[in-house]
């Protein structure tokens, strides 16, 4: 089944748009109405990270609490202007997310790249678009939409 979000355009009619389009849209033409539904799109979402390394056995469904002592190694990107990102997919079932992975509510997934010394996290859509944030933006993000 397809995942929609409802969008409201010019306050005069409603549509479904696919929610890889709201990646697209922001991604393509940086509007500032694609801001705003790109974080009500990720609102109660779960998004889902390769696992590059961990000492913490992984369990398909089975949820973690990371404890002193945990390390998981999440796997990065480096975008053409060299930041270095952690990479999100919104699909759990994407070809590029890999085995073993890890899915959290988004809010978990930027409170966790904040305490990184990653510069941005990347939201992957199911197609090629992507979005990323700079980690000094997070927690304003989270204050204001999460």
């Amino acid at each position: 089944a397809q995942t929609y979000v409802e969008d409201m355009m010019f306050g005069l009619f409603k549509h479904k748009r696919h929610n890889d389009q709201v990646i697209f849209d922001i991604a393509e033409h940086k509007r500032p109405r694609d801001h705003e539904r790109v974080f009500q799109f990720l609102h109660g979402r779960e998004l889902f990270t390769p696992v590059a390394s961990s000492n913490v056995p992984f369990e398909d469904g089975k949820s973690i609490t990371v404890k002193a002592g945990d390390v998981i190694d999440l796997k990065t990107a480096k975008l053409p202007n060299g930041m270095v990102c952690i990479v999100f997919f919104v699909h759990r079932n994407d070809s590029r997310l890999g085995v073993p992975c890890a899915g959290m509510a988004v809010r978990d997934a930027f409170d966790m790249v904040i305490k990184t010394d990653a510069d941005a996290l990347l939201i992957q859509s199911g197609r090629d678009s992507w979005v990323a944030f700079p980690r000094g933006e997070l927690p304003a993000i989270c204050a204001k939409h999460f």
